[in-house]
């Protein structure tokens, strides 16, 4: 299960930053072999606003800017990332 090397990532961002600019990279680790240790990122309980006005990439953890940062519309952000790894999910199996 990967798992953060921090608990919480803060920034600080200026107002009308440009598209492309980087807001901060989260970093997990995943200690098992293979695919199930290789950590792929994504947004997890967000709301649609920030899905518009910033991009995680699911291979480094970077966070993006690319919508319209306007404090007078949202003066914080809080960004929910999940790290995920690309093992298979196992079966499970009942027994009745």
């Amino acid at each position: 299960m990967p798992v953060f090397t921090k608990d919480v990532y803060s920034a600080t961002l200026n107002e009308n930053s440009p598209i492309g600019t980087t807001v901060l990279q989260v970093n997990a680790t995943d200690l098992d072999d293979g695919v199930n240790g290789e950590v792929i990122y994504s947004f997890g309980n967000v709301n649609d606003k920030v899905r518009e006005v910033f991009a995680v990439d699911q291979t480094t953890g970077e966070i993006t800017v690319k919508g319209s940062i306007d404090y007078e519309i949202d003066d914080s952000y809080e960004i929910d990332i999940q790290a995920s790894d690309r093992g298979v999910v196992p079966l499970e199996q009942i027994k009745v």
